[in-house]
């Protein structure tokens, strides 16, 4: 095998995540962020697989432009003057969902104070604290919507 690194060449192979990390779901540490973690992916779900069915060129950049969107909160996006390198990743991220998002709570980016989820209405508030079997089905459903995205892009 040729390791000679003169044979690599950069930009072959895209880095960048179409879907969030599984792992970063399971990283908040209060049930607060539970809850805006899982109900900004839950609400930004379907609009995020209509953006990249529509454009597959649209992947956010890195796994920390997924959890700056999914640890953002409407309101805070809105009022931030500061351009933090934190504060441009959300509004980034909060772009590509251009106007759909716009007149949203401000607590989360859910529409209202339950989200649907696979024909099912999930309450905002039940996110706190979210059964395991809830818990297992989204994560499970990332890492397939990660693994066919992937396929699909080697097509």
């Amino acid at each position: 095998m040729d390791k000679n690194p003169a044979r690599i060449r950069s930009g072959m192979a895209d880095s960048s995540y179409c879907f969030p990390e599984p792992a970063l779901l399971i990283t908040p540490s209060s049930p607060q962020r539970w809850k805006l973690f899982y109900a900004n992916w839950l609400a930004a779900c379907p609009l995020w697989i209509s953006c990249i069915e529509h454009n597959p060129l649209c992947p956010l950049s890195v796994p920390q432009t997924w959890r700056d969107f999914l640890n953002s909160i409407l309101s805070n996006i809105m009022a931030e003057n500061i351009m933090t390198r934190s504060a441009q990743e959300k509004l980034a991220a909060k772009m590509l969902f251009g106007d759909t998002l716009m007149h949203l709570q401000e607590e989360t980016w859910a529409r209202q104070d339950s989200v649907l989820w696979w024909n099912q209405t999930i309450a905002i508030t039940i996110l706190e604290d979210p059964s395991t079997h809830l818990i297992h089905s989204i994560l499970w459903e990332i890492y397939e919507l990660s693994f066919r995205y992937e396929l699909l892009a080697l097509d």
